[in-house]
């Protein structure tokens, strides 16, 4: 065979066979060894994660596209840093203003999956005090990393914050914002210390009327204010859909709030939980 015109190399090689055949080795070692890089950098880029109600999310670090499903969330997230990241927010955040500018998604129990399905994102985020877990399981089967937070008290809050920024590679900043929560909070305590407790109802609806009770977060902030929740013997949320005799229940009437707790520990009608099922 006439080797005119071919490279001098590949004349040595053709020459050579056992070279030949140590050369193709070093080429098959090369590219073994690329492929292995690759597949351990791409591995490398799912990280794992156990969520707030113990589940296993498995994302791709850092998160690009992350919608927020409650108002708490999307707070701590624009905190973060994360003003481009967030592509979809629920109906209720509305804070800071830049959230209003975001893609509405849905609310607490009725997403809007098609949206989602349009906005491609690599981390959704819950909440255990209003999501579903119907809706939690069905963006999993779409494709949707969603990791979940339920934080129940004031302590609770900061450890959302510390697992959210490591969540999105922002562990600097979450730690800012937790010291900051803490010398303000501690400061409130001073200020309120040795004064009397004035009695609070916090309405955060109205139709229904709904307040808050006993191991919910808003209960613990009203005592670290110097407050008494008039509604803190009970336990979850008190709900009364045609805002029956709230008068009495403003005044802290104990019959009342009774009434209002068994009719819907019953599950009476009119009366609706607000607390989401994820961690029944």
């Amino acid at each position: 065979m006439s080797l005119r015109g071919v490279p001098n190399e590949v004349r040595e090689l053709r020459s050579n066979p056992k070279k030949e055949i140590a050369s193709l080795s070093l080429a098959m070692t090369i590219l073994s060894i690329s492929t292995l890089l690759w597949t351990t950098l791409s591995h490398s880029a799912s990280l794992k994660f156990v969520d707030e109600v113990n589940r296993e999310v498995f994302i791709s670090f850092p998160p690009q596209r992350i919608v927020s499903l409650a108002p708490n969330i999307t707070e701590i997230l624009f905190g973060l840093g994360l003003d481009e990241e967030i592509v979809g927010v629920s109906i209720h955040c509305n804070f800071p203003e830049k959230a209003k500018s975001k893609v509405r998604v849905g609310s607490y129990i009725s997403l809007d999956f098609e949206k989602i399905t349009f906005l491609k994102p690599d981390l959704v985020i819950a909440t255990g005090a209003g999501n579903t877990r119907d809706m939690v399981n069905r963006l999993g089967k779409l494709g949707f990393p969603t990791y979940v937070i339920f934080p129940k008290n004031f302590t609770d809050v900061l450890k959302s914050i510390e697992h959210l920024g490591r969540l999105v590679g922002r562990e600097k900043e979450a730690m800012g914002i937790i010291q900051a929560m803490k010398q303000r909070s501690q400061r409130v305590i001073e200020l309120t210390q040795g004064l009397s407790r004035p009695k609070v109802f916090l309405q955060i609806g109205e139709a229904p009327i709904v307040t808050v009770g006993k191991g919910s977060f808003a209960d613990d902030l009203i005592h670290l204010a110097g407050g008494e929740n008039i509604a803190g013997k009970e336990k979850g949320c008190i709900l009364d859909w045609n805002g029956r005799d709230f008068e009495k229940v403003s005044r802290g009437d104990s019959r009342e709030l009774n009434e209002s707790q068994r009719r819907l520990s019953k599950g009476a009608p009119g009366m609706v939980p607000l607390e989401g099922d994820l961690c029944s």
